[in-house]
């Protein structure tokens, strides 16, 4: 019997990427799931910005952000971010 791919060091490097229990095989990434450890650092850094000033995140900085993701996610998509 052969091992899983799972137990490959590149695919162990990925897994170890989420917070799962052990042996957790987790399929339902498409509606929802866990995210991965470097989105929920990238999280924490938003609320943290947020909450240390909320008005000037919300009045002054959000509006750009927002502008700058879907720019990134337009080139990622080949649209204009402005169609998102």
């Amino acid at each position: 019997m052969t091992k899983p791919a799972i137990e490959d060091a590149a695919w162990q490097a990925l897994a170890s990427q989420w917070s799962l229990r052990p042996g957790v095989t987790y399929l339902n990434h498409g509606s929802f799931g866990p995210a991965p450890r470097p989105v929920l650092a990238a999280q924490r850094e938003w609320v943290e910005r947020l909450q240390g000033e909320p008005m000037d995140f919300l009045t002054r900085e959000l509006d750009g952000r927002l502008a700058e993701a879907r720019g990134q996610l337009g080139r990622l998509l080949n649209i204009s971010g402005d169609d998102l």
